[in-house]
């Protein structure tokens, strides 16, 4: 194990266990697979590597470079998750499924990076506060009804000014620490 900065991103299917109680189990694994296919390879593309699947979501991680390039990298998989579930939403329409709807939190700080082995079954994964955050900024991004969000230690890294098509707004409900929706358009970045 040693100690490591990384980007953190969680991708959950929001309302699965209403839609898991509405349609068959087969229904659900197709559509659980199809965007497990997609989480998987637009993290691959963009420099980032699945931790593991947890139910309806996905855990990855951006561990590669400096901190600003994980963060740009990141950011750029979420956007790019949010247009290619849009494209699937198109295409599952078009064959009479149900909509997925996806939040995206993103957060950033210094964890233990390793092979977690207890004797019994060895895991590559990450642990540290900087999980306990995203766990909460996710339940947050979930609650304040958000497609993208991302905490203000993960968009300092991003640099001074947003890629384009990119704005934040602050989200205000009262946790800590900040929260931003990421939308579209242009804006600074939070001191």
């Amino acid at each position: 194990m040693r100690r490591r900065h990384a980007c953190l991103m969680i991708l959950d299917i929001r309302g699965f266990s209403r839609l898991s109680a509405e349609h068959a189990p087969e229904t659900m694994v197709e559509a659980l697979l199809a965007f497990r296919a997609l989480a998987q390879g637009l993290i691959a593309e963009h420099g980032g590597l699945v931790d593991k699947y947890v139910g309806d979501a996905v855990l990855a991680q951006f561990v590669v470079g400096p901190p600003e390039e994980q963060a740009r990298g990141a950011l750029a998989c979420a956007r790019a998750v949010r247009a290619r579930v849009a494209a699937l939403n198109r295409a599952r329409a078009l064959a009479g499924r149900f909509p997925l709807r996806v939040a995206v939190a993103l957060h950033a700080g210094d964890l233990l990076v390793g092979v977690f082995d207890d004797g019994v079954r060895a895991e590559y994964t990450v642990l540290g506060p900087a999980m306990n955050t995203l766990a909460r900024l996710e339940s947050r991004t979930k609650a304040a009804d958000l497609d993208i969000a991302a905490s203000g230690d993960f968009l300092r890294l991003t640099g001074p000014i947003l890629p384009d098509g990119v704005t934040i707004a602050p989200i205000q409900d009262g946790g800590n620490p900040a929260l931003f929706a990421v939308g579209e358009g242009r804006q600074r970045v939070p001191a």
